[in-house]
């Protein structure tokens, strides 16, 4: 479990290097700070830390969802 979080919060730092919220944060403070908006069912929150071109793909459901 431990593995996995880092694994996302990897992903996410780099995901998100684009994003002008995350621009300014550490990769952990960007994986932390997603994770806290996951939990708190705060998709607003998450997709801040997201590139604007980003593409989100959930393997655990099985979809893709891209910003227009």
């Amino acid at each position: 479990m431990r593995y996995r979080g880092w694994v996302i919060g990897a992903l996410l730092a780099v995901a998100a290097t684009t994003s002008a919220l995350a621009r300014d944060m550490t990769p952990r403070q960007v994986a932390d700070a997603y994770l806290a908006a996951w939990n708190a069912h705060d998709a607003d929150a998450a997709a801040a830390l997201m590139a604007d071109d980003v593409t989100y793909l959930d393997v655990t459901v099985g979809g893709a969802a891209e910003r227009a």
